[in-house]
């Protein structure tokens, strides 16, 4: 009996052994498991950082190439002088310094004196290099009255605008030059008026370019006797254009 008991106490420790062996060996094996995990871990780690870092080298080595082998597009406008939409700067500069150049201060005329204040050199077709000329009578300088206007060019008369007021007390106010009507010529507008008991009657034309002289319509200029300012005459213009270019 006490034999059979001292095997059977024999028996439980050699399988509490058995299980604290078994234990510390799957202890042992997770401990090696993670050790080795935590070393893959590292080692791809390591091995992303340098691919990245060679790949971004590559990209940066890439745009500067790019950059330096981009060619160099040449300016159209400069290549090619002869395109008809190419903006010309040369012919405005000279347009500008025609204008300059033309002396309109010392201009004469029979019988009359020159209004410096509302004359201007001018540089459009047809009267290229030449003076917008106003001149009153001689005996009335403040306000200057009896006011007419021509071209003039090298001093000389070489177009006298077409039905200007004849009032004796007539002034010119004002003077624009416009293209109105869109046809890429000049045309002008003369803001005036003359002296009455009442006060004064502002008398306004506009003169159509036609690329020869210009012209106007008297009638068509006294809808505009109702305005003072040049701003209101080209509006009224641009509202009505029939009434002025049929």
């Amino acid at each position: 009996m006490q034999a059979g008991t001292l095997a059977l106490q024999s028996a439980s420790r050699f399988r509490l052994l058995a299980l604290r062996s078994a234990s510390a060996y799957n202890q042992k094996t997770t401990m090696k498991n993670l050790k080795l995990i935590l070393i893959i871990a590292l080692f791809l780690t390591i091995s992303c950082s340098f691919n990245l870092g060679e790949k971004s080298e590559q990209n940066a080595n890439g745009a500067v190439n790019q950059t330096a082998e981009k060619p160099v597009v040449e300016n159209p406008l400069k290549a090619d002088d002869k395109r008809s939409d190419a903006p010309v700067f040369s012919d405005d500069a000279k347009k500008e310094t025609a204008a300059a150049q033309t002396d309109c201060t010392n201009l004469k005329r029979g019988g009359m004196k020159l209004d410096k204040k509302q004359t201007f050199p001018v540089d459009f077709a047809p009267y290229q290099g030449a003076c917008f000329a106003t001149f009153h009578e001689p005996d009335f300088d403040d306000p200057p009255l009896g006011e007419k206007f021509f071209i003039y060019k090298n001093g000389k008369e070489i177009f006298e605008f077409p039905e200007q007021s004849q009032a004796a007390t007539y002034t010119v106010k004002a003077v624009a030059f416009e293209d109105l009507n869109g046809d890429n010529l000049t045309d002008i507008i003369v803001v005036g008026s003359a002296g009455a008991k009442s006060g004064s009657v502002y008398s306004n034309q506009v003169f159509t370019n036609t690329s020869r002289d210009f012209y106007t319509d008297s009638n068509a200029n006294m809808k505009l006797d109702d305005f003072t300012k040049i701003s209101e005459i080209k509006n009224f213009v641009s509202k009505n254009p029939k009434i002025f270019f049929p």
